[in-house]
């Protein structure tokens, strides 16, 4: 049986998102995208905000912003990357976001 065909014995209709949170730099950035890369080839829907909407201002923050995203495409996990000597501040903020 395929874990990602059947998960808990019900059969995965789509798959399953993915938001993969991090420092916005460049290189950081780049580690996530490469993950989210092979994500897709495991059959889930990675989503990195950076690449849903690139000028948070227009959605009225980045805070409306995450929210938008997770009530747009549900994410069914959330990943943060934390990497040494990185500003973590973002990804703090957008965990505090989370709705139960």
């Amino acid at each position: 049986m395929n874990f990602f065909n059947n998960i808990f014995g019900r059969k995965v209709e789509k798959k399953l998102g993915l938001m993969l949170l991090g420092p916005g730099s460049r290189s950081h950035l780049a580690d996530r995208r490469r993950t989210a890369t092979k994500l897709e080839e495991l059959c889930y829907d990675p989503i990195i905000m950076e690449d849903y909407c690139t000028n948070p201002a227009a959605k009225g923050g980045i805070d409306n912003l995450f929210i938008e995203i997770c009530d747009h495409k549900n994410p069914y996990l959330f990943v943060a990357f934390m990497h040494r000597g990185a500003d973590l501040r973002g990804v703090e903020d957008e965990i505090s976001f989370l709705r139960v």
